[in-house]
């Protein structure tokens, strides 16, 4: 049921027109598919699902693959970075509520070299470098791409 249901939501938000899990939850009920918030949430997850400001895209979407990987992250940052600084070997990046797993899911798909891993919550993505120095050039790559 999993792979099914991972399958027919992928394709829900390849057709496009998709801006929030609600809507989602929407058009799978009315594909006779039930799912709790918590599932789809983990489903889009494992799907490598974004939300942009177009509304959710799956990565390699061919709307997303007209722009290259770095102007994609580039317009990301800028339109949901509110604060970056870094704290020892992490780079802490703030944004509006909700839109953390966004930005966390660009910087991974930056493959930025300083990058070990990210972790993101609501509206807080804590990326992990190996040492200082590599959290403050993130932190600096972060403000000249924001700027």
């Amino acid at each position: 049921m999993r792979r099914f249901r991972q399958e027919r939501i992928a394709s829900l938000i390849g057709s496009g027109g998709i801006s929030s899990q609600k809507e989602l939850v929407r058009r799978l009920r009315g594909e006779r598919i039930r799912v709790s918030q918590a599932t789809l949430s983990r489903d889009l997850r494992e799907l490598g699902v974004i939300r942009g400001p177009g509304g959710y895209a799956l990565p390699g979407d061919p709307r997303e693959a007209a722009e290259s990987s770095q102007q994609q992250s580039k317009h990301i940052l800028r339109e949901f970075v509110r604060s970056v600084a870094a704290a020892g070997s992490l780079a802490v990046i703030k944004t509006e509520p909700g839109h953390a797993h966004t930005l966390g899911v660009a910087i991974d798909f930056a493959r930025w070299d300083e990058v070990i891993g990210s972790i993101a919550g609501d509206d807080t993505v804590f990326v992990a470098a190996a040492d200082h120095a590599s959290a403050d050039r993130i932190v600096q790559r972060i403000r000249s791409l924001v700027a």
